[in-house]
């Protein structure tokens, strides 16, 4: 089995970090895909990695992209958090979290209001999982957990909570009246829920190379000296790298378990990538190739970055005001 990780651009990256913090609130599973579709569910973290061809294909159809070394990524081992240039412009995962928190609340309120059962609990954490971009990368998740993701009591009660309260409605949430109520309410969001429309455009050529920057690094020779250099630590412990088509990947290991055997190589793994500043160096060639967008945008992005912070606050403002209502509705 390949090592699970997440190839895609750093927004969408973030945002499937919420895949470990929903807010509490019962919607049946059509709805739960039409409120999380665009945060939660359409992010894909494999556990393979479709590399080779297709990442090749995939930068060979990019348009030719400059790159200015002097801009950097931010490291934060104690979180597990990776940032690129861009981060400093857009809404963090807390904001995601917020954002999809009150969204949460307001749908659960509004279904009670017209007599259907509905309950929500909010989270305030994102979870303990860090950013695998490049693999694992803490040493006390892979001392502990080897590859295995790292287990998240607060989503576990989620999921608990969510069997118990379809067992418990189990009639009115399939109903006909049910299913109307739900549609009203998507249909008509609290006015204070609004704001985040008509905001300033994300512009086009920050996307791209958002959406690039990750094949990018992998296709350039400053990743392939990274590699090198992390690969000879590894055969010096006596381990094999997968190769190209999974770039941190291991050979003979198993990653759906943490056992003695692949703690071993996980604590390898990570050591190497330490000895090697494995993460970093990956991360500011990718933070390389955002520089020159992120120059030419600066002003856009600033503007965006204010916006952003301001529906934040009104998040905070609508989940203080509502958030004991929420919380008052059900409970175990």
């Amino acid at each position: 089995m390949t090592q699970c990780k997440t190839v895609l651009n750093r927004n969408f990256q973030e945002r499937s970090s919420l895949l470990n913090v929903p807010p509490l609130v019962k919607t049946k599973p059509r709805l739960r895909v039409v409120l999380m579709g665009g945060i939660i569910f359409s992010v894909v973290t494999g556990c393979s990695y479709a590399g080779g061809a297709a990442q090749k294909e995939t930068v060979e159809n990019s348009p030719t992209v400059s790159r200015d070394s002097t801009y950097k990524a931010v490291v934060r081992e104690g979180a597990g958090e990776i940032s690129f240039p861009t981060d400093q412009y857009e809404s963090s995962a807390q904001g995601y979290l917020l954002e999809t928190s009150a969204m949460y609340l307001d749908l659960a309120l509004c279904l009670h209001e017209k007599g259907m059962p509905s309950y929500w609990a909010q989270r305030e954490n994102i979870g303990p999982e860090e950013n695998r971009r490049y693999g694992r990368w803490i040493m006390s998740n892979a001392e502990s957990h080897a590859y295995v993701l790292v287990p998240d009591k607060e989503l576990e009660r989620a999921f608990q909570w969510e069997a118990l309260f379809n067992a418990e409605h189990e009639d009115v949430l399939s109903s006909e009246q049910y299913e109307k109520a739900e549609s009203e309410c998507l249909d008509t969001p609290s006015p204070d829920l609004m704001d985040a429309l008509g905001g300033p455009p994300l512009p086009d050529e920050i996307s791209k190379i958002g959406n690039q920057t990750y094949d990018l690094m992998l296709a350039s020779d400053d990743a392939a000296a990274v590699f090198a250099d992390w690969e000879v630590c590894l055969n010096e412990a006596g381990l094999e790298r997968v190769g190209d088509d999974d770039p941190y990947g291991i050979v003979g290991v198993d990653y759906s378990v943490a056992s003695e055997q692949s703690i071993k190589v996980a604590v390898t793994d990570v050591a190497c990538k330490q000895e090697t500043d494995f993460v970093q160096r990956l991360a500011d060639i990718e933070a390389s190739f955002q520089g020159p967008v992120v120059k030419k945008y600066e002003a856009e992005l600033a503007e965006l970055h204010a916006f952003d912070e301001k529906v934040t606050e009104n998040r905070k403002a609508f989940l203080n005001a509502n958030a004991a209502k929420g919380e008052a509705l059900w409970k175990p």
